[in-house]
């Protein structure tokens, strides 16, 4: 009799709305041990077919294909903790916290794309278990479903919602999957094809290029095609170059006919060959540099409710999608469980303007973390403290002292006239819009492209000097001047040096702000940036979207239970 495989958890590195995922080491026979990844469904959603029914398809559809961009599964396995996938462990970050603040350098961004492209041909045409292609689609494409190593991998994850020829769905059971800021339109009308995964890869082009998000677009061809030709205005500012060889590219994948897209394949073909023309480091050079920069930036853990860490847990049952009691159902697909990365936190791309793009990847090593970072962030907690005693009990006798913000300098750049935005028509009952607007999304506002700064209004006795404007100089691809303004008075916080202001709206729930120096509640904080951690109506903390605080900046965090996310905007 063969001994049961059993699972060290070693730490969560990953949670949905239905389950978590674990780094774990497989315990086997004569000593044999590795670390792979488990997704255990949680406990109290484990007695769910819909559920277990998603996570055997998952299995199924990974154990039939095999391409180096694509996540392994080793075993759909029966544990102590309820049904787990049992799959390679991957040691690295998603492309979501790699373009969460900069934009990629141009030949990485197009390596990432054909590695991804090569992904979906191969799924697209291995054969299935008839010996006829699989055509299976991931109808899921989005940054944090793509998974980067520090030695230049990339790996395609979340099959969860994938679906082959063998299982299409009768027009009777047609369900809307997919994030939001990601569909096609003809998938926002529940049409789904290869050209959607085309569609979502273009979108992540245009965000690794630009460094920004696209938004949703919409089933109305008028409204798409401004939104689309707004994005190439984009992108050709960032480029510098209104015929650069990328833009037919992204213009081809973005179209609104789904006919009109490339296959899998082209994109491969035409990514390679615009990488091998664009001048700078490869995939492998830029993540031997950014990705253990990124790990280590990282919170310390990932905070989650009914942890297992620690515990080690053995099979229970064959191993398989053959210890499930239930076969598998070709007429089945299921929603995608909300991550945090739907519309309502992405900024539409303003029709009408170009705006500041924010700065490239250095090619450069990143800067190296400073070892007493919790000191430094104490002493800035204490001096904000100080700062804020003195200023109640001086009052006007001595005044406030305000510190500088930091206010970056526009690009004012348009390659092309901006065309005409034709008015919004009235959306029809079932469009995706009205349902998303219905339920109380409000999305965040597109980034301010005003050049101007206005000084501070006089003081007496002395009139303080208006800070100096400074214009760039360097091409689009820089990082853009900074203008040092002092606040009006009244209408900003007194902040420590390296400190922000966090404010907290919306639905009522327990907020907090972690990253790699600590854990804080919503006010005054050190800058940087920081994963928000959720409790709604006292359930357990969910993962609900990130947070960029700058020195001197108040940022509003806005939380909506209903989709257990939040977004931030600097105020």
């Amino acid at each position: 009799m063969v001994n049961a495989r059993r699972y060290q958890i070693m730490e969560p590195i990953g949670q949905g709305s239905f389950g978590s995922v674990y780094r774990a080491r497989l315990l086997a026979e004569s000593g044999f041990t590795k670390d792979v990844a488990v997704k255990i469904l949680r406990p109290e959603v484990s007695g769910r077919a819909d559920l277990t029914q998603r996570l055997r398809d998952e299995a199924r559809l990974l154990g039939l294909l095999r391409h180096r961009a694509i996540l392994q599964v080793d075993g759909l396995v029966r544990i102590e903790a309820g049904w787990a996938m049992v799959m390679e462990y991957i040691e690295g970050v998603n492309l979501m916290e790699a373009t969460a603040d900069k934009r990629l350098p141009l030949p990485v961004a197009l390596e990432i794309i054909a590695e991804v492209a090569s992904a979906l041909h191969a799924a697209w045409a291995q054969p299935g278990p008839d010996g006829r292609p699989l055509r299976l689609i991931h109808r899921d494409i989005k940054p944090s479903n793509l998974q980067l190593t520090a030695t230049g991998s990339v790996k395609l994850l979340d099959f969860g919602v994938a679906r082959a020829d063998f299982q299409r769905e009768s027009s009777s059971n047609l369900m809307l999957v997919g994030s939001f800021g990601y569909m096609a339109p003809e998938r926002l009308d529940s049409v789904d094809g290869a050209e959607g995964d085309i569609y979502a890869l273009g979108v992540v082009l245009y965000e690794m290029v630009v460094g920004e998000r696209l938004g949703r677009t919409s089933s109305n061809i008028q409204r798409h095609n401004g939104l689309r030709e707004a994005a190439l205005r984009q992108v050709a500012t960032v480029l510098g170059d209104p015929k650069h060889e990328v833009l037919p590219l992204i213009s081809s994948m973005l179209a609104y006919e789904a006919k009109d897209r490339p296959t899998a394949r082209a994109v491969e073909l035409a990514a390679r060959k615009a990488q091998r023309a664009a001048p700078g480091e490869s995939l492998s050079e830029w993540a031997d540099r950014i990705v253990p920069y990124l790990r280590e930036g990282r919170s310390a853990s990932l905070a989650m409710a009914n942890d297992l860490s620690g515990m080690t847990l053995s099979e229970q049952s064959a191993r398989g999608d053959g210890a499930a009691d239930s076969t598998f159902d070709e007429n089945r697909t299921y929603p995608m469980e909300d991550d945090g990365e739907d519309t309502d936190e992405m900024s539409a791309l303003d029709l009408a303007n170009i705006s500041t793009p924010p700065p490239a990847w250095s090619d450069a090593a990143p800067p190296q973390r400073r070892t007493k970072e919790a000191l430094l962030a104490f002493t800035a907690v204490v001096l904000a403290a100080l700062i804020m005693l003195g200023a109640a009990r001086l009052g006007q006798l001595v005044g406030a002292q305000r510190l500088a913000t930091y206010v970056p300098a526009p690009v004012a750049v348009a390659l092309v006239p901006p065309p005409a935005v034709p008015e919004e028509p009235a959306p029809d009952e079932g469009e995706l819009d009205a349902i998303v607007e219905a339920e109380g999304v409000e999305p965040t506002p597109p980034p301010t492209t005003s050049g101007t700064v206005k000084a501070p209004p006089p003081q007496p006795p002395p009139t303080p000097p208006t800070a100096p404007v400074t214009t760039p100089q360097d091409p689009p691809v820089e990082p853009p001047a900074k203008v040092v303004a002092e606040p009006p008075a009244g209408h900003a916080p007194t902040l420590a040096a390296d400190m922000g202001m966090v404010n907290v709206t919306g639905d009522p729930g327990v907020v907090a702000l972690v990253n790699n120096k600590g854990r804080y509640k919503p006010g005054q904080v050190p800058a940087g940036r920081y994963e928000v951690l959720v409790s709604f109506g006292g359930r357990p903390e969910v993962k609900a979207g990130w947070a960029q605080v700058g020195a001197g900046q108040v940022v509003i965090v806005n939380c909506r239970e209903a989709f257990m996310r939040c977004s931030a905007a600097v105020r």
